[in-house]
């Protein structure tokens, strides 16, 4: 059983620009059915630097997130069924109260990866770039 907070890598994202080059390599753990999706990053403390979780859902379609028990900001980045980024939240805050709003981008996504807040823009993640998920 694994603790509270600890990482296990199941594979890689590599986020690059139009013309194929990398833009920077996130090692991923997988949230890949409901109650992994519904529990995602509640209660970690920290997370290291390029890592990362990814949502993967079944089909496109729009996806809310809260951040419900969540202790850290983060940022979450939407990426449609051709591996296309099509929404970046920045810096979303933890949610302390009873409700919490979600984040629902209006844009349609088969995956969602939630990293450290500020390292999308730190790196130049941006709406258009290509996500190359590699799982082990």
């Amino acid at each position: 059983i694994q603790s509270v907070g600890e990482f296990t890598k199941e594979g890689e994202l590599s986020f690059l620009k139009s013309d194929s080059s990398l833009i920077v390599k996130i090692d991923i753990e997988i949230a890949d059915d409901d109650l992994q999706r519904e529990k995602g990053l509640m209660y970690r403390k920290q997370m290291d630097m390029l890592t990362g979780m990814l949502f993967i859902f079944e089909d496109e379609n729009y996806r809310s997130f809260w951040m419900k028990n969540t202790l850290i900001p983060l940022d979450m980045i939407w990426i449609d069924k051709e591996q296309n980024v099509v929404h970046i939240a920045y810096d979303v805050q933890p949610c302390t109260e009873q409700v919490c709003p979600s984040i629902n981008p209006g844009a349609e996504a088969k995956y969602v990866l939630e990293i450290n807040a500020g390292l999308a823009q730190e790196k130049g993640i941006s709406i258009g770039a290509v996500a190359l998920i590699e799982l082990h």
